[in-house]
């Protein structure tokens, strides 16, 4: 850790750094992607959306939106009739992250 620079964490994860020169978000910019996307949507999107949206195909979409999920970013809505890997399975960002989704991507805009 550097002097003064504020390291923020969340549930033991690293997710900001502020400093003098600003903010810096600690996801990749696939993770910011997918964020925008979903954050965006006017309601959950499908896996194959998400997947459309970032240019990926479905396997590494879902890997990046499983660590979104874990780092509870992310969720799967709750009436899938299908398993969370699937094109059809449908996510949304928590509630209590979205404050939180707005300033990494503001962050990372700038």
């Amino acid at each position: 850790m550097e002097r003064r620079k504020l390291y923020v964490f969340r549930d033991g994860d690293l997710v900001l750094v502020i400093g003098s020169d600003g903010f810096k978000p600690m996801l990749n910019d696939k993770e910011l992607e997918i964020l925008r996307a979903v954050k965006t949507a006017p309601s959950s999107l499908k896996l194959s959306e998400i997947a459309d949206s970032i240019g990926e195909d479905i396997e590494s979409t879902y890997r990046i939106v499983r660590s979104l999920v874990h780092r509870c970013y992310l969720k799967q809505h709750s009436h899938d009739r299908v398993g969370s890997s699937h094109p059809e399975a449908r996510y949304f960002t928590r509630k209590n992250k979205r404050a939180l989704i707005e300033i990494l991507l503001n962050s990372a805009e700038t």
